[in-house]
């Protein structure tokens, strides 16, 4: 009763789940992957992508325009170009740099489009609809030359 023991049936089990390097080593048939980026080959691709092509235009903007303060002499212009040199390699380099992953896929199915994709759609609505918001409901003013898109004054 009190003191009874219960036998080995009493207790229930419960199945651990594995972990992550039995998840890992079972994914990738026994290939060592990271535990950083995605067990999908494409989007592992285009994470890694990413990742080495992000120092290259955090070095153009802050490590030459900031420092120099290349900034106060820009125009319209010169923001246009230094945003295109920053964002068209994104689209380009994975046209002609293809992974393994993604030689069977269509275009539309890639990861880094889909993610420059949603890259674009996010910055154009933050770009045309908040920065209305910010600069007109909230007062703030720009301090650089820009071109009027959504009716958003100097």
């Amino acid at each position: 009763m009190a003191g009874e023991s219960l036998g080995p049936r009493a207790r229930p089990t419960v199945p651990s789940p594995p972990d992550a390097a039995a998840r890992r080593a079972a994914a990738g048939k026994g290939k060592k992957r990271s535990a950083w980026l995605a067990a999908d080959g494409s989007k592992r691709w285009g994470e890694a992508f990413f990742l080495l092509y992000t120092p290259f235009w955090l070095t153009l903007c802050l490590g030459l325009v900031v420092p120099f303060k290349l900034y106060e002499r820009f125009t319209e212009l010169e923001y246009l170009v230094i945003g295109l040199v920053s964002a068209v390699p994104a689209f380009l380099i994975p046209l002609f740099l293809v992974g393994k992953a993604d030689n069977n896929r269509s275009l539309k199915d890639r990861y880094w489009v889909k993610a420059n994709v949603w890259i674009m759609v996010f910055s154009y609505v933050g770009n045309y609809f908040l920065t209305h918001y910010f600069f007109t409901v909230l007062g703030a003013s720009y301090t650089f030359p820009s071109w009027r898109m959504n009716n958003v004054r100097s």
